[in-house]
């Protein structure tokens, strides 16, 4: 399974985008739209340092990239 949590530039968790919030996924794809208690939107922290954490089982991670 792959779930990714947003971290701010210290390293702390932003709330709406925590691991406890982050959905879960286990399928293959070669495009996947992460979300966060079912939502993608993360407009909210454009223009601000963010850090990404991927918490990964057992799965591989290619790439990825924001749109």
């Amino acid at each position: 399974s792959l779930a990714v949590e947003v971290q701010d530039e210290s390293g702390q968790p932003i709330p709406e985008y925590s691991q406890k919030r982050a959905d879960r996924f286990s399928r293959s794809s070669l495009s996947q739209v992460i979300t966060w208690s079912g939502r993608s939107d993360v407009r909210a922290l454009a223009g601000k340092p963010v850090r990404l954490r991927f918490h990964l089982r057992n799965v591989k991670l290619y790439s990825f990239q924001f749109l």
